[in-house]
């Protein structure tokens, strides 16, 4: 009886050991994903500053060649 009592505590506790380290391994998972989603989020943001520059560069562009059109075709009216 008391071997099958030992067998048990060592099972017990080879079970809690294994629980402990797949708790571990899920904690440093979580740590990464956290990590991860941080970087793509500032990834996301720097790539949505470039793409609000680049609208705003072009918006000014296409103003400079509609400001430039108009002009021309003034002058072309009148001499």
């Amino acid at each position: 009886m008391e071997k099958l009592k030992q067998q048990f505590q060592a099972s017990q506790k080879k079970l809690i050991e294994q629980h402990q380290k797949s708790q571990c391994k899920a904690l440093d998972e979580v740590k990464e994903l956290r990590r991860q989603r941080t970087t793509a989020q500032a990834h996301a943001r720097r790539l949505a500053a470039e793409v609000e520059a680049l609208q705003k560069a072009s918006l000014r562009h296409g103003i400079d060649i509609g400001l430039q059109l108009t002009l021309a075709s003034m002058s072309a009216w009148h001499p």
